[in-house]
């Protein structure tokens, strides 16, 4: 049995639609990009079905370019905050993930394409497909299939029914599925992750145990979490600027520690 009915999901997708940008005079215009967007991808989905080679610009990054006109507010940074938003209210603010708290920072906090869009290009800008992960989840998950194969076919997005080999954090409800704790003492931070359903178990096989690696091995390494915490600090206190160099090394940091956990020193 679904977690999540029909009338429930009209109601979130209502509340975005009446909640997409941050001034209402926008609404309408980026609902209506959206859905245009929408359009574009299930276009380059029978492209592709028909043998078509893949457009070589990407749908998504380019929205990140999109402007309507000069002086219009309804522009591509400003509808992906105000996806980000959304979703993260709708999530508590935790990582759609591993429910640890979003740092505040959009470098930090992804939109998570839960079918990932270079194989699932139909859904690149479906509302049921897109969540906010904590960076760290959203690169271990990286482009990783979790879907059944016989989803990569339908141009229709699947029924939340029909997620029973993947976890699906719009679809799903964490405590259902995973047993959470999260151990704190003065100097560490140590989340626990058990699956409780077979959604549960292959989340917790394929990234929470992963996610709670990368923690331990932080946490074994005070100046590196204190100077990362610094980081953090200043990111937070200067929101919404570029800060390439801290995506940099938090990008460098996070496989480095990838790497450790899959070859642990002997």
């Amino acid at each position: 049995m679904a977690e999540i009915t029909q009338a429930q999901m009209d109601k979130v997708y209502s509340r975005f639609e009446n909640d997409c940008h941050e001034r209402v005079t926008h609404h309408a215009k980026t609902m209506e990009y959206l859905v245009k967007q929408d359009a574009r991808a299930l276009k380059e989905f029978w492209r592709r079905n028909a043998g078509y080679a893949p457009l070589k610009v990407d749908l998504w990054t380019q929205l990140g370019k999109y402007k309507q006109h000069q002086h219009s507010g309804v522009t591509g940074p400003l509808i992906r905050k105000g996806l980000r938003t959304f979703l993260e209210k709708e999530q508590n603010h935790l990582c759609c993930y591993c429910q640890r708290p979003l740092v505040n920072i959009a470098h930090a906090k992804p939109i998570e394409h839960i079918l990932p869009r270079a194989d699932f290009v139909q859904y690149t800008f479906h509302f049921w497909n897109l969540a906010v992960a904590c960076f760290d989840c959203n690169q271990i998950k990286s482009d990783k299939v979790w879907a059944a194969d016989n989803k990569k076919d339908q141009p229709l997005y699947p029924a939340p029914g029909t997620f029973t080999e993947m976890y699906h954090p719009r679809f799903h409800s964490f405590a259902k599925h995973v047993r959470f704790i999260r151990v704190q003492t003065n100097e560490h931070v140590i989340s626990l992750y058990k699956g409780k359903t077979p959604q549960g178990r292959h989340l917790c096989l394929n990234l929470l145990s992963k996610r709670s690696a990368r923690e331990i091995q932080l946490n074994s390494n005070p100046e590196l979490k204190q100077a990362l915490e610094v980081i953090n600090a200043h990111a937070e206190a200067n929101p919404g600027k570029s800060l390439p160099q801290f995506l940099a090394l938090a990008d460098a940091l996070s496989k480095s520690v990838s790497a450790l956990v899959s070859n642990p020193p002997r």
